[in-house]
């Protein structure tokens, strides 16, 4: 089953997919009762809006990466969750990568991890461990 669209939205409700992003993201010149419909419509054909390309569209990020090395550690658990708390009232979505998944460091995995997150386009990278020069 593909996924809702909002051009599926628009079509269902028949309002112009203009109309259907400024109701869906909250914007102005909207009138209530259209902006329901389309919020129930929405609902309905179990649309999800794709965060990603909405960030790309702004220019802007959401999300901050924080590297660490294994995870389950109390030191990263306990700065893991005075990250989050930092950036909760901001509603930054936190990603974690373990760069030393069971204990074990791989150098290999950590340069993975760190282009997958430059090409991702976080906000920002928080590093919690000595990243390695390449050579």
């Amino acid at each position: 089953m593909r996924k809702a669209t909002m051009r599926d939205v628009s079509e269902a409700t028949g309002f112009s997919m203009f109309t259907v992003s400024r109701a869906l993201n909250g914007g102005d010149g909207v009138a209530d009762d259209s902006r329901e419909l389309i919020l129930k419509v929405a609902r309905e054909l179990g649309y999800v809006p794709n965060r990603a390309a909405q960030a790309l569209r702004r220019s802007s990020r959401d999300s901050v990466a924080v590297i660490t090395a294994h995870a389950s550690n109390s030191y990263y658990l306990n700065l893991m969750s005075g990250i989050q708390q930092m950036l909760q009232p901001s509603q930054w979505t936190v990603v974690l990568g373990d760069i030393a998944v069971n204990g074990i460091y791989d150098r290999a995995q950590e340069d993975r991890m760190i282009n997958r997150l430059i090409e991702s386009r976080m906000a920002g990278i928080i590093s919690t461990v000595t990243l390695q020069r390449r050579a």
